[in-house]
């Protein structure tokens, strides 16, 4: 992780937050649906309702954009890589994990 700032993009119940959080980081989590629960759990991290694939955030705004698990679950893949490329910074620092238990169309 590089830089002090990290977008968590489809975060999940904030497994990834909560680490990073732990780590001394800003820490903000983005998914289709946040509960109550996840942000009690995570205090300290921001949270915002984001779709991967238009993300409302202004470009270079996080040091670090993680998203684990996630790319093989949307519609349109060049759009969420371009949108996780957008809101890095200008050295972009992006963490992509996809299953190969649950390949998608790419």
């Amino acid at each position: 992780v590089a830089g002090r700032s990290v977008l968590d993009i489809a975060c999940g119940r904030g497994f990834l937050v909560r680490r990073l959080l732990a780590r001394g980081f800003e820490v903000t989590g983005a998914d289709f649906v946040i509960d109550r629960e996840t942000q009690e759990s995570c205090p300290g991290a921001r949270f915002h309702q984001a779709d991967v694939e238009s993300l409302p955030y202004a470009d270079r705004s996080f040091d670090t954009v993680v998203c684990a698990h996630t790319l093989e679950h949307v519609r349109d893949f060049d759009a969420a890589v371009a949108c996780r490329a957008s809101v890095a910074t200008v050295t972009p620092s992006i963490c992509t994990c996809i299953s190969s238990a649950r390949p998608g169309n790419f």
